[in-house]
């Protein structure tokens, strides 16, 4: 939200400019800066993870900012009240994916696994 509420007085610019970032010959560059900015604000808060969480933490900041910003564009409420509880939403939809990652794994156990089907076919 601070990134927002800095950026409020230049909305109409930072629409603009999305509109020319969205043209494809410009997905480069897009995709790009969207990058550096969601790894400028995971360094910035101190994340100095090497693994494959350094990638998945980049991957879904990077479309929750991408979606909340198109949602800050069109708020007109005050003090951004609707973009805050959008944001909110979206960070309680992220803190269910361990969930729900479980919830998969656990059926995906039950199936048969296809390389040891494949390994005891081989040895007839």
């Amino acid at each position: 939200m601070a990134r927002f509420e800095a950026l409020a007085l230049h909305r109409e610019a930072v629409r603009r400019a999305l509109r020319v970032l969205a043209q494809p010959l410009n997905a480069p560059l897009a995709a790009r800066l969207l990058y550096e900015t969601v790894d400028a604000i995971w360094y910035g808060i101190g994340d100095e993870s090497v693994d494959f969480s350094f990638y998945t933490k980049r991957g879904l900041l990077g479309g929750l900012l991408a979606v909340t910003s198109l949602y800050w564009l069109e708020d007109r409420s005050a003090n951004f009240t609707e973009t805050r509880g959008f944001l909110e939403r979206r960070l309680g939809d992220l803190g269910a994916l361990p969930r729900w990652r479980e919830r998969v794994a656990s059926r995906l156990d039950i199936l048969p696994n296809p390389f040891r089907l494949g390994r005891a076919l081989r040895g007839r």
